[in-house]
């Protein structure tokens, strides 16, 4: 899916919620997952070096870490990493205007 998208779609659910409950959540609870990207570089003929990068499948999640209230990974199973974001509410709609200022920079 595009990343244009996603802000219309988390906006979209939000005020289903609304209408749906009359009020808004005051938490959420975002499952998602990272991956890990393993590089090996040889630093002396002898050795080889592995270092590994954790990365974000879903780009719109490093904005939503970033505003979290909590956040947990599980441990890597062939370089998937279940993780879980809980972020309130207000943090939600400050995670969205963030990426929707990072697309509108990006393209």
């Amino acid at each position: 899916m595009p990343i244009q998208v996603i802000p219309a779609l988390y906006k979209i659910v939000l005020e289903d919620v609304a209408k749906a409950e009359g009020e808004h959540y005051d938490y959420y609870l975002i499952p998602s997952r990272k991956f890990e990207v393993n590089e090996e570089s040889e630093q002396n003929s002898n050795k080889k070096v592995k270092t590994v990068e954790v990365d974000y499948f879903h780009d719109e999640d490093k904005f939503l870490e970033s505003n979290a209230l909590y956040t947990n990974s599980l441990e890597s199973k062939k370089g998937l990493i279940q993780s879980f974001i809980l972020i309130g509410h207000d943090e939600l709609l400050k995670s969205i205007v963030e990426l929707e200022d990072a697309i509108a920079e990006a393209f």
